[in-house]
Protein backbone atom coordinates (compact mmCIF):
# COMPACT_ATOMS: atom_id res chain seq x y z
CA UNK A 1 0.00 0.00 0.00
CA UNK A 2 3.08 2.37 1.08
CA UNK A 3 4.27 1.64 -2.88
CA UNK A 4 1.01 2.64 -4.34
CA UNK A 5 0.87 5.76 -2.66
CA UNK A 6 3.98 6.68 -3.77
CA UNK A 7 3.37 6.07 -7.10
CA UNK A 8 0.51 7.87 -7.07
CA UNK A 9 1.86 10.60 -5.47
CA UNK A 10 4.91 10.99 -7.97
CA UNK A 11 2.68 10.81 -11.17
CA UNK A 12 -0.13 13.28 -9.57
CA UNK A 13 2.68 15.71 -9.48
CA UNK A 14 4.23 15.29 -12.39
CA UNK A 15 0.98 15.59 -14.40
CA UNK A 16 0.07 18.64 -12.79
CA UNK A 17 3.78 19.92 -13.37
CA UNK A 18 3.48 19.35 -16.57
CA UNK A 19 -0.06 20.75 -17.75
CA UNK A 20 -0.26 22.59 -20.77
CA UNK A 21 -1.61 26.15 -21.76
CA UNK A 22 -1.26 27.52 -17.94
CA UNK A 23 1.26 30.32 -17.74
CA UNK A 24 1.39 30.52 -13.52
CA UNK A 25 0.20 28.14 -11.54
CA UNK A 26 0.14 27.33 -7.60
CA UNK A 27 1.01 24.39 -5.64
CA UNK A 28 0.06 23.35 -2.03
CA UNK A 29 1.81 20.99 0.61
CA UNK A 30 0.87 19.99 3.46
CA UNK A 31 2.05 17.92 5.64
CA UNK A 32 1.69 16.70 9.25
CA UNK A 33 3.08 14.09 11.74
CA UNK A 34 0.74 13.10 14.65
CA UNK A 35 1.54 11.05 17.91
CA UNK A 36 -1.17 9.63 19.61
CA UNK A 37 -1.26 7.98 23.12
CA UNK A 38 -3.78 5.98 23.71
CA UNK A 39 -4.57 5.04 27.14
CA UNK A 40 -4.34 0.89 28.14
CA UNK A 41 -3.98 0.70 24.17
CA UNK A 42 -0.28 1.97 23.24
CA UNK A 43 1.03 4.76 20.68
CA UNK A 44 0.40 5.45 17.39
CA UNK A 45 2.11 7.35 14.45
CA UNK A 46 -0.16 9.04 11.89
CA UNK A 47 1.76 10.80 8.79
CA UNK A 48 -0.49 13.10 6.76
CA UNK A 49 0.01 14.71 3.69
CA UNK A 50 -2.21 17.06 1.47
CA UNK A 51 -0.83 17.96 -2.28
CA UNK A 52 -2.93 20.41 -3.97
CA UNK A 53 -2.37 21.68 -7.30
CA UNK A 54 -4.16 24.28 -9.74
CA UNK A 55 -4.47 22.97 -12.78
CA UNK A 56 -6.87 25.59 -14.80
CA UNK A 57 -8.76 28.83 -13.89
CA UNK A 58 -10.55 27.92 -10.90
CA UNK A 59 -9.92 24.47 -11.13
CA UNK A 60 -7.04 22.11 -9.11
CA UNK A 61 -6.48 18.94 -8.28
CA UNK A 62 -6.36 17.49 -4.58
CA UNK A 63 -4.06 14.65 -3.51
CA UNK A 64 -4.10 12.99 -0.35
CA UNK A 65 -2.49 10.39 1.81
CA UNK A 66 -3.14 9.49 5.05
CA UNK A 67 -1.15 6.59 6.90
CA UNK A 68 -1.71 4.89 10.63
CA UNK A 69 1.17 3.24 11.93
CA UNK A 70 1.31 0.92 15.04
CA UNK A 71 3.26 -2.08 15.90
CA UNK A 72 0.31 -4.72 15.39
CA UNK A 73 -1.91 -2.60 13.10
CA UNK A 74 -1.56 0.00 10.73
CA UNK A 75 -4.05 1.75 8.09
CA UNK A 76 -3.48 3.54 5.06
CA UNK A 77 -6.22 5.63 2.88
CA UNK A 78 -5.80 7.56 -0.38
CA UNK A 79 -8.27 10.89 -1.35
CA UNK A 80 -8.39 12.34 -5.26
CA UNK A 81 -10.54 14.57 -6.32
CA UNK A 82 -10.89 18.30 -8.01
CA UNK A 83 -11.46 21.88 -6.53
CA UNK A 84 -13.31 23.89 -8.45
CA UNK A 85 -14.16 27.46 -8.13
CA UNK A 86 -17.57 28.23 -8.40
CA UNK A 87 -16.34 32.14 -8.72
CA UNK A 88 -15.09 34.72 -6.63
CA UNK A 89 -16.26 33.78 -3.67
CA UNK A 90 -17.57 30.04 -4.06
CA UNK A 91 -15.63 26.87 -4.28
CA UNK A 92 -16.35 22.84 -3.90
CA UNK A 93 -14.16 20.24 -3.13
CA UNK A 94 -15.10 16.32 -3.84
CA UNK A 95 -12.95 13.73 -2.94
CA UNK A 96 -12.98 9.74 -3.22
CA UNK A 97 -10.76 7.74 -0.91
CA UNK A 98 -9.50 4.14 -0.68
CA UNK A 99 -8.67 2.49 2.32
CA UNK A 100 -7.02 -1.06 3.28
CA UNK A 101 -5.47 -1.85 6.63
CA UNK A 102 -3.16 -4.77 7.60
CA UNK A 103 -6.09 -6.83 8.43
CA UNK A 104 -7.07 -6.74 4.61
CA UNK A 105 -10.34 -4.74 5.05
CA UNK A 106 -11.39 -2.37 2.66
CA UNK A 107 -12.82 1.40 3.35
CA UNK A 108 -14.61 3.38 0.94
CA UNK A 109 -14.84 7.02 1.71
CA UNK A 110 -16.93 10.00 -0.78
CA UNK A 111 -17.39 13.42 0.62
CA UNK A 112 -18.32 16.95 -0.96
CA UNK A 113 -17.53 20.51 0.71
CA UNK A 114 -19.12 23.69 -0.26
CA UNK A 115 -17.43 26.43 1.26
CA UNK A 116 -18.65 30.34 0.76
CA UNK A 117 -16.01 32.56 2.11
CA UNK A 118 -16.39 36.43 1.87
CA UNK A 119 -14.43 39.50 4.12
CA UNK A 120 -16.31 38.63 8.06
CA UNK A 121 -17.23 35.46 8.03
CA UNK A 122 -16.95 31.57 5.83
CA UNK A 123 -19.70 29.47 5.29
CA UNK A 124 -19.24 25.46 4.69
CA UNK A 125 -21.62 22.59 4.08
CA UNK A 126 -20.19 19.03 3.65
CA UNK A 127 -21.38 15.09 3.21
CA UNK A 128 -19.37 12.57 3.96
CA UNK A 129 -19.99 8.60 2.93
CA UNK A 130 -18.32 6.17 4.39
CA UNK A 131 -18.28 2.14 3.67
CA UNK A 132 -16.54 -0.52 5.72
CA UNK A 133 -17.09 -3.95 5.46
CA UNK A 134 -21.18 -4.74 6.67
CA UNK A 135 -21.07 -1.23 7.87
CA UNK A 136 -21.62 2.17 6.63
CA UNK A 137 -22.61 5.76 8.13
CA UNK A 138 -23.41 9.60 6.08
CA UNK A 139 -22.41 12.76 8.33
CA UNK A 140 -23.56 16.24 7.50
CA UNK A 141 -21.37 18.63 8.75
CA UNK A 142 -22.56 22.44 8.57
CA UNK A 143 -19.89 24.98 10.14
CA UNK A 144 -19.52 28.98 10.28
CA UNK A 145 -16.34 31.16 10.96
CA UNK A 146 -17.12 34.84 12.11
CA UNK A 147 -14.34 36.66 12.63
CA UNK A 148 -15.82 39.88 15.08
CA UNK A 149 -12.75 41.92 14.78
CA UNK A 150 -9.46 41.53 11.89
CA UNK A 151 -7.31 39.29 14.65
CA UNK A 152 -10.39 37.61 16.46
CA UNK A 153 -12.35 34.83 15.24
CA UNK A 154 -14.60 32.26 16.39
CA UNK A 155 -15.72 28.87 14.97
CA UNK A 156 -18.36 26.37 14.83
CA UNK A 157 -19.43 23.07 13.11
CA UNK A 158 -21.66 20.53 13.75
CA UNK A 159 -21.87 16.72 12.80
CA UNK A 160 -24.64 14.78 12.33
CA UNK A 161 -24.80 11.15 11.28
CA UNK A 162 -26.79 8.24 11.02
CA UNK A 163 -25.77 4.45 9.97
CA UNK A 164 -26.55 1.09 8.78
CA UNK A 165 -27.16 0.31 12.31
CA UNK A 166 -29.75 2.62 12.53
CA UNK A 167 -27.53 4.95 15.18
CA UNK A 168 -28.55 9.15 14.96
CA UNK A 169 -25.54 10.73 16.38
CA UNK A 170 -24.58 14.20 16.94
CA UNK A 171 -20.85 16.48 17.40
CA UNK A 172 -20.18 19.92 17.98
CA UNK A 173 -16.82 21.56 17.70
CA UNK A 174 -16.41 25.03 18.64
CA UNK A 175 -13.05 27.49 18.76
CA UNK A 176 -11.63 30.32 19.09
CA UNK A 177 -8.62 32.03 16.90
CA UNK A 178 -6.42 34.89 17.81
CA UNK A 179 -3.81 36.60 15.84
CA UNK A 180 -1.30 37.87 18.48
CA UNK A 181 0.89 39.50 16.08
CA UNK A 182 1.70 39.57 11.68
CA UNK A 183 3.35 35.96 12.38
CA UNK A 184 1.60 34.34 15.32
CA UNK A 185 -1.59 32.82 16.08
CA UNK A 186 -3.46 30.84 18.75
CA UNK A 187 -6.31 29.04 18.53
CA UNK A 188 -8.29 27.17 21.25
CA UNK A 189 -11.36 24.80 21.52
CA UNK A 190 -13.46 21.93 22.19
CA UNK A 191 -15.20 19.29 20.55
CA UNK A 192 -18.30 17.25 22.31
CA UNK A 193 -20.63 14.15 21.16
CA UNK A 194 -22.45 11.13 21.71
CA UNK A 195 -20.12 8.97 18.93
CA UNK A 196 -16.42 8.85 17.75
CA UNK A 197 -15.86 8.49 13.59
CA UNK A 198 -12.19 8.54 12.69
CA UNK A 199 -9.86 5.96 11.38
CA UNK A 200 -7.50 6.44 14.30
CA UNK A 201 -10.46 4.25 15.89
CA UNK A 202 -10.91 2.02 13.83
CA UNK A 203 -8.35 -1.23 14.63
CA UNK A 204 -10.46 -0.79 18.26
CA UNK A 205 -14.03 -0.79 17.38
CA UNK A 206 -13.64 -2.39 13.80
CA UNK A 207 -15.28 1.20 12.34
CA UNK A 208 -18.08 1.27 14.41
CA UNK A 209 -15.76 3.34 17.47
CA UNK A 210 -19.69 3.40 19.40
CA UNK A 211 -18.79 6.03 22.43
CA UNK A 212 -19.33 9.42 23.88
CA UNK A 213 -16.72 11.75 23.89
CA UNK A 214 -15.15 15.15 24.11
CA UNK A 215 -12.15 16.39 23.66
CA UNK A 216 -10.21 19.46 24.51
CA UNK A 217 -7.73 21.41 21.59
CA UNK A 218 -4.93 24.26 21.46
CA UNK A 219 -2.60 25.50 18.84
CA UNK A 220 -0.35 27.94 17.78
CA UNK A 221 1.10 28.74 14.30
CA UNK A 222 4.00 30.99 13.23
CA UNK A 223 3.62 32.07 9.51
CA UNK A 224 7.14 32.88 8.13
CA UNK A 225 6.02 34.51 5.07
CA UNK A 226 3.17 33.65 2.51
CA UNK A 227 4.86 30.50 1.28
CA UNK A 228 5.10 29.07 4.47
CA UNK A 229 3.96 27.93 7.90
CA UNK A 230 4.09 25.77 10.77
CA UNK A 231 2.11 24.83 13.59
CA UNK A 232 1.92 22.49 16.58
CA UNK A 233 -1.01 20.91 18.02
CA UNK A 234 -2.38 19.53 21.29
CA UNK A 235 -5.41 17.51 21.53
CA UNK A 236 -6.62 15.44 24.73
CA UNK A 237 -9.46 13.20 23.76
CA UNK A 238 -11.83 12.11 26.79
CA UNK A 239 -14.09 8.56 25.72
CA UNK A 240 -16.34 6.16 26.97
CA UNK A 241 -16.07 8.01 30.50
CA UNK A 242 -12.75 6.48 31.53
CA UNK A 243 -10.37 7.10 29.25
CA UNK A 244 -7.96 9.76 28.02
CA UNK A 245 -5.96 10.01 24.86
CA UNK A 246 -3.32 12.77 23.93
CA UNK A 247 -2.73 13.55 20.45
CA UNK A 248 0.67 15.96 19.49
CA UNK A 249 0.37 17.41 16.26
CA UNK A 250 3.17 19.13 13.90
CA UNK A 251 2.47 20.34 10.77
CA UNK A 252 3.77 22.23 7.98
CA UNK A 253 2.27 24.24 5.17
CA UNK A 254 4.23 25.54 2.14
CA UNK A 255 2.77 27.11 -0.85
CA UNK A 256 4.74 27.48 -4.65
CA UNK A 257 3.60 29.52 -6.89
CA UNK A 258 5.51 28.53 -10.86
Amino acid sequence: MKKLLCIISVSFILIALHCPGIDARQFRNIMSVTNIDYENIGRSTVYENTFLAEVGKGFSLSLKGYHDKRSTWNNTIIFVGPVININKYHYVEINYGYGRNSFKNRADYYSIDFTREKPGYLLGFGYKHSVYPGYSYNTVSPSVKYYITPKIALWGKLFLSNDSDDNVNSAFWTDCEVLITRKISVRSGFVVGNRLYSPEYESIFGGRSDMGFSSFLAKVTYTFNERFSINYQYEQVSRQSEFTDKKNILLLDVRILR
